[in-house]
């Protein structure tokens, strides 16, 4: 009998030792899931430029002006990037300048003589690295695409990157002649 209830004891402990482990916690891994939606960016630019009207000069000489808004105010040159997307620049490249008054080919000022004081762009919101915009106070030729701002590759880093207004100018060779002169500057806007 000694025996049996000794072997029940034993049996209860065991009992009530499964009953405490299946109370018992467990650890389990669970997935935690955030998305943070970018929007559509834009940018800013200077859209008009009437460099004026100037005389007859058998001297070379140079004419320049600013960049303004519809409005006539002067504006930063300023792209919002609220996508994330992983690069961009905003570009701008100008034409040969022809005389439209004499259509004579000899009188066209080339694209070279056509160019632009470009201020250091800086992040002025968010985290991502900034390109372009440092003509370190000289005028630069835009006969091939200058960058004026952009963003280099950060998948998913949103900021807005800025410049300020720009210097256009335009050299005019010595006795360059008379006429009314057209060309065009062409602004490549990312899609932000």
């Amino acid at each position: 009998m000694k025996k049996f209830m000794k072997i029940g004891a034993l049996s209860l402990a065991l009992i009530a030792s499964l009953f405490f482990l299946s109370n018992a916690t467990h650890a389990a891994s669970g997935d935690l899931k955030l998305k943070i939606e970018g929007a559509s960016g834009s940018c800013d630019y200077g859209t008009h430029l009437d460099l004026g009207t100037t005389g007859f000069s058998y001297d070379a000489r140079t004419m320049s002006g600013n960049f303004k808004t519809d409005t006539g105010a002067l504006t930063p040159w300023t792209c919002r990037d609220s996508a994330g997307v992983a690069s961009w620049n905003l570009t701008i490249t100008s034409s040969d300048v022809a005389n439209v008054t004499t259509n004579n080919v000899a009188h066209t000022i080339p694209a070279t003589s056509v160019k632009i004081e470009n201020p250091t762009a800086t992040v002025i919101s968010g985290l991502c690295t900034k390109v372009g915009g440092d003509s370190s106070g000289s005028y630069i030729a835009i006969n091939s695409p200058v960058v004026i701002l952009g963003k280099s590759a950060a998948l998913g880093e949103a900021c807005i990157v800025q410049t300020a207004h720009l210097d256009l100018s335009v050299d005019l060779a010595a006795s360059q002649a008379i006429g009314q002169y057209s060309g065009t500057l062409t602004v490549a806007v990312p899609s932000l």
